[in-house]
């Protein structure tokens, strides 16, 4: 996934708010930098605290009977699900430069977000 710091969201709303009119029409697909699978950002985030991170896979089924024991809705629980199966298979990976063509510089990366805030990872 090309995870997106809410600061360059935020940015973009600004710029977006200041003058309408430009963007009037406009449909924007906003991310970050570089796509990123679940484990090159825990391995980001384990180098950054200088702790190891493990990933573990958790079945679909088992994932899907965890949410339906914690309470949510079955009609949440498929959309999860279906959310988890399009981001393992890849469809999420797209890498726009909107947010750099909007605000006249790069998307923050997701490795520089992991340093600036360390602490939250501890």
């Amino acid at each position: 996934m090309p995870f997106i710091d809410v600061r360059d969201i935020a940015e973009v709303a600004a710029h977006v708010l200041k003058n309408p009119a430009a963007h009037a029409g406009q449909a924007y697909t906003l991310t970050g930098a570089k796509a990123l699978s679940n484990q090159e950002a825990i391995a980001l985030i384990s180098q950054a605290i200088k702790k190891p991170i493990e990933l573990i896979h958790i079945p679909e089924t088992a994932a899907a009977e965890s949410m339906s024991d914690m309470g949510m809705p079955e009609y949440v629980v498929g959309l999860m699900s279906s959310l988890n199966q399009i981001i393992a298979a890849g469809y999420v990976a797209e890498v726009t430069d909107t947010v750099a063509q909007i605000l006249g510089k790069p998307a923050r990366s997701f490795e520089s977000f992991v340093q600036e805030h360390q602490a939250c990872w501890l």
